[in-house]
């Protein structure tokens, strides 16, 4: 098929690539793009190690059991250990933009329901939301920065990435162990600072260039699976190669997975 236009014809392949240049969205330079991207990353430990001196000021505010205090510490944990695994690898097949925009997101949530809690409930409630938003989002961090780095130097990428899991961590709680000290509104300055970093990093990352390429099959990872080769009759012993392509487990059941071979059933069987 041919357009036309005031200079003579024009081939469909030229009005594709032209609604494709239209349709093309700007993104940061790769240098703002890996320094929001490091921002991002760092405000998500600045708010869990925010937390730690936070947590004694409300039990003197609140008076609640320790045993609460350990639930809040010990929630976050579970949460993010349930997110790394079930989310951990998802944005190696959804792109590291989409994960990372929806896990910044959700770390909203827990932001501000410690700004206004009331009680330890509100606390505990905005750990879990906490430690899932964590645990979703530092592989895909930790990933995009190496990526975002410049060629050459991508030891940088990981330097960033240990930096802003620790130094967040640490700093989080020095900052907030400050403002305890020096103000009398420690929670309303620590989370609101923190609402104002996880909105900028978000608009970070949305700005800047997708480094993964979305893949068929995305919520493979968090689905866990297994595939069964059964040998052919009067066979006992466990045949020697049975991931070939024609037992059709090959593309279910890449190398390095779990393998185990029942007698019983005389199947192989590997798991995730």
């Amino acid at each position: 098929m041919r357009a036309w236009s005031l200079q003579g014809p024009v081939s469909s392949s030229q009005v594709t690539t032209g609604k494709h240049a239209t349709r093309r969205r700007r993104t940061l330079p790769a240098g703002l793009a890996l320094t929001g991207a490091a921002l991002a990353f760092t405000s998500l430990y600045l708010a869990a190690g925010a937390l730690t001196p936070l947590l004694v000021l409300y039990r003197q505010q609140w008076d609640f059991p320790p045993s609460l205090l350990t639930l809040a510490f010990a929630v976050y944990a579970i949460g993010f250990l349930a997110a790394v695994l079930t989310l951990g690898s998802l944005s190696d097949h959804v792109g590291r933009s989409p994960v990372l925009v929806r896990a910044l997101v959700v770390q909203l949530v827990p932001n501000v329901l410690f700004l206004v809690a009331s009680d330890i409930g509100w606390v505990i409630a905005g750990r879990i939301v906490q430690g899932v938003s964590s645990g979703a989002a530092t592989a895909a961090f930790t990933a995009v920065l190496v990526e975002l780095a410049p060629a050459g130097k991508k030891r940088l990428g990981t330097i960033l990435g240990g930096a802003g899991l620790t130094g967040g961590l640490g700093a989080g709680s020095l900052l907030a162990g400050l403002a305890i000290q020096l103000t009398p509104t420690a929670n309303v300055i620590t989370f609101t600072v923190l609402i104002v970093l996880t909105v900028l990093g978000t608009v970070a990352v949305v700005l800047s260039p997708e480094t993964m390429t979305r893949t068929p099959d995305a919520l493979r990872p968090m689905v866990p699976h297994a595939c069964r080769f059964r040998p052919p009759p009067g066979r006992s012993s466990p045949p020697p190669h049975p991931w070939s392509p024609r037992s059709g487990c090959s593309p279910a059941c890449p190398e390095g997975w779990r393998r185990t071979w029942s007698a019983a059933s005389s199947t192989w069987t590997a798991a995730c």
